[in-house]
């Protein structure tokens, strides 16, 4: 989902009972209907303890992070969105793409894809915004190690083992004759042991041949580390002596 232009506005608060909604709503008037649907205002609520969350829960808005931040819906497409939804929705951009994130908080039977909501919210939609096949190939092409990770990502510890292994055998085959290669790696949906995945899980993983698994268990692989399930973390630090630094702490924890 693109747009041509975006303008993100940042409020910091603690205890702005008496001057967040005129904040708000003077924002607010300064634009034009028309140009709402390329506005944000993100409140940041710094744990106030008068009735600052209250007051901006008036204005219509989703909160993000624990009554954190807040955002602030603009327009009609937004309310018509988040209106009645079972949960929570939080949206952002960098300007060009916008990332949206919804929460579930409590049953529901009402609930569809996104791109099926914001489609009937008004919104275009981009296709394809998953890798295709030729970029694969390339991928694989310049170096890349390509491993399995199943044909439609379920939860394998919640599928039964004839679902898991249609998963584990399709994927791997898929890649195999896409890439005209042996895949020997693999990285469990979601990832997190005995919650995502169980012990009978990788079993089936080891029968189709794989050499090892990754999982989502923040760790550092050692000597007894069982293959199959192999801990690792997140990489984000932009400077190497953060890095590293990341590496050692992880590695001593």
């Amino acid at each position: 989902m693109r747009k041509n232009y975006k303008l993100t506005i940042g409020i910091p608060t603690f205890n702005g009972e008496n001057t967040i909604k005129d904040t708000v709503e003077s924002i607010v008037s300064q634009f034009d209907e028309s140009i709402l649907d390329s506005v944000d205002v993100l409140i940041s609520n710094n744990k106030s303890t008068d009735s600052t969350e209250e007051i901006i829960n008036e204005l219509g808005l989703v909160t993000i992070n624990n009554s954190s931040f807040f955002l602030v819906f603009l327009n009609w497409k937004r309310k018509a969105f988040s209106k009645n939804f079972a949960g929570k929705i939080a949206r952002f951009t960098d300007g060009e793409r916008e990332i949206l994130i919804r929460h579930l908080n409590r049953p529901t039977r009402s609930l569809h894809p996104s791109a099926d909501c914001l489609r009937g919210a008004g919104y275009q939609i981009e296709n394809h915004i998953m890798m295709t096949d030729e970029q694969l190939v390339k991928l694989y092409q310049a170096g890349m190690e390509i491993g399995g990770h199943t044909v439609t990502h379920p939860i394998l510890r919640g599928s039964s083992e004839k679902t898991v292994i249609h998963e584990l055998k399709g994927n791997k085959k898929f890649l195999e004759n896409l890439l005209n290669t042996t895949i020997q790696y693999f990285a469990y949906p979601n990832g997190k042991p005995e919650t995502d995945y169980s012990q009978e899980q990788v079993f089936l993983v080891k029968n189709q041949g794989y050499m090892a698994a990754v999982s989502t268990q923040k760790g550092v692989v050692r000597k007894d580390t069982d293959l199959y399930q192999l801990p690792r973390f997140t990489p984000w630090d932009k400077q190497p002596h953060k890095f590293v630094l990341r590496m050692i702490m992880t590695y001593l924890a």
